[in-house]
């Protein structure tokens, strides 16, 4: 058209004013609109004008605000309006298109920042009035293009940190969650606030089947006719892609919508409706979080399972040994009146016999204690005299040829009950003569800080691999290197473990080839206070 060069020269105040009303705008509509009052100065007060801007999902330009009445197009005129929208973009130079019937001409202006084009603004005026004004709307098209961009990345950081906000909200509240279901009710509402389309939840129950627990965005009908048409579903990926999309066909049934998209979250699924075949990313990203935390609930719950179990079977175990244990008591009582006392028969029958009647005055604070319902029996006892009372003990059974080496100061006052610190110092001790080889000493030392004492049984040999570390304190658990000669059932370390833990202690395990040393401390300011088992 030879409009370029033909305009009359631009007004700086009409620039600055422009500028000043960009700077003002707060999103792009306010901007279009600032930018429409600006070309209403320049060509006329009832000038058309549009702002086309590429779409977030598709990056199609479309039409996101206009103001006045522009002539019509007639259909060939409207395709071509379209393809020359696209041209402009894609060139980064304007483009005209004649209107028909009238002497109007649609102009297209790329707006454009640092060489690449964020929006197309269309200007419908008189031939006439665009040659003349031609260089300055050029000028004014150019702040435009670096206002709209500011905004648009302005837009674009706000909606990622929106999605943050949203995936750390959703995060915090799955966190929180008690129970299987109850996360998966916190997704699906999550879904529904966020996009507002229907969605449903399953979650497994009994034999790994998922049973429909939530819905949002369905009818009443529509959420009885889900019930009783898929109230479960396999766990999703076991599932086949036919038998995939059957039942998203009957999702999609029901709540009306013409796309399904499902979050698997392993333990759990969730079917989301849609309008169109693209899915928010802060969406996809639930079924991951949800995956997660169905997760670690199921192992806490396995855990909590197999600690109440565990539970019930100590419980269980003292209450049938009171009376095997009394009558071994008494046995021993007798045995020691009827016969010869032989010096060294004489003092390991004397020590079993203390023992025993240390267990068995014990046996129901025990019962009590396992299963929970009362707390640790309190008490304060010198670790040092039962150090020394358990290794006479051990050397008894073992055989007086085991050295056991003792370094301790006169006395150590520990915050544990008695019989409970007995059998943490008597399951350490025998651990260690067990497991270090024949014709080594196993050392023995107590020290006492200002705000802990500790206990170290130190043994030579075989070196504890570092993966069993933390699995030889686990009921029944014994370590790669025991071998089938090993006596005992795998529960020693536990029970210290369980002891020292209720007491607020700390118990470890250190080891090298040719050595192994556990460490047991306890805290001196949790002496007075109360401890339940953990």
């Amino acid at each position: 058209m030879g409009l370029i060069g033909h305009a009359a020269r631009p007004e700086v105040s009409s620039l600055r004013e422009l500028s000043e009303a960009l700077g003002a705008a707060e999103d792009a509509d306010a901007l279009a609109s600032a930018g429409a009052q600006w070309i209403g100065t320049v060509l006329g007060p009832a000038t058309p004008v549009s702002l086309a801007r590429p779409d977030g999902s598709s990056h199609r330009l479309r039409i996101t605000w206009t103001s006045g009445s522009s002539a019509g197009l007639s259909e060939k005129a409207e395709r071509r309006r379209v393809v020359e929208r696209r041209a402009a973009f894609a060139s980064l130079r304007p483009t005209t298109v004649r209107l028909e019937d009238h002497d109007q001409i649609l102009a297209m202006l790329p707006l454009m920042c640092r060489g690449r084009a964020v929006g197309v603004l269309e200007v419908v005026a008189p031939e006439a009035g665009l040659e003349a004004a031609w260089d300055l709307l050029e000028a004014g098209t150019s702040q435009l293009g670096a206002a709209l961009h500011v905004l648009t990345q302005n837009e674009r950081f706000r909606r990622r940190v929106e999605s943050w906000e949203r995936t750390a909200n959703l995060e915090a509240a799955l966190v929180r969650a008690k129970s299987a279901d109850e996360a998966v009710r916190i997704a699906v509402r999550f879904v529904w606030e966020r996009v507002r389309v229907p969605v449903a939840g399953w979650c497994e129950a009994n034999g790994g089947i998922h049973t429909l627990i939530e819905t949002r965005g369905l009818a009443n009908s529509a959420r009885r006719e889900l019930h009783q048409l898929l109230p479960t579903i396999p766990p999703w990926g076991s599932l086949g892609a036919s038998e995939q999309e059957a039942a998203k066909q009957v999702f999609r049934d029901i709540a009306g919508v013409h796309h399904v998209s499902a979050l698997d979250a392993r333990d759990g699924v969730l079917l989301v409706g849609r309008t169109d075949e693209a899915i928010d990313g802060s969406i996809e990203m639930v079924g991951s979080l949800l995956a997660e935390v169905l997760h670690i609930l199921d192992e806490a719950a396995l855990a909590s399972m197999r600690n109440q179990r565990f539970d019930l079977g100590i419980a269980w175990t003292a209450h049938e040994l009171r009376g095997p244990l009394l009558g071994v008591k008494a046995a021993l009582e007798l045995l020691l009146m009827r016969r010869p006392p032989d010096p060294s028969e004489d003092a390991f029958l004397r020590t079993s016999l203390s023992e025993l009647d240390q267990l068995t005055s014990s046996v129901d604070a025990i019962l009590t204690w396992a299963v929970g319902e009362q707390p640790l029996p309190t008490g304060e006892a010198d670790l040092v005299r039962v150090v020394e009372e358990t290794a006479d003990s051990c050397r008894l059974e073992f055989g007086q040829d085991r050295v056991i080496v003792i370094e301790a100061p006169d006395g150590v006052i520990a915050p544990v009950e008695p019989t409970h610190l007995r059998m943490v110092v008597s399951n350490l001790l025998r651990n260690a003569l067990i497991y270090s080889f024949r014709g080594t000493k196993v050392e023995v030392v107590v020290r006492d800080s200002v705000d802990h004492v500790e206990l170290s049984v130190r043994d030579e040999g075989p070196e504890i691999p570092a993966k069993d570390r933390r699995l030889i304190f686990d009921p029944f658990a014994r370590g790669s290197n025991s071998g089938s000669n090993r006596i005992g059932t795998g529960l020693g370390l536990f029970i210290a473990r369980r002891i020292v833990d209720a007491h607020g202690g700390r118990i470890w395990v250190e080891s090298d080839p040719g050595w192994t040393t556990f460490y047991v401390r306890f805290p001196i300011e949790g002496r007075n206070q109360q401890r339940f088992a953990s």
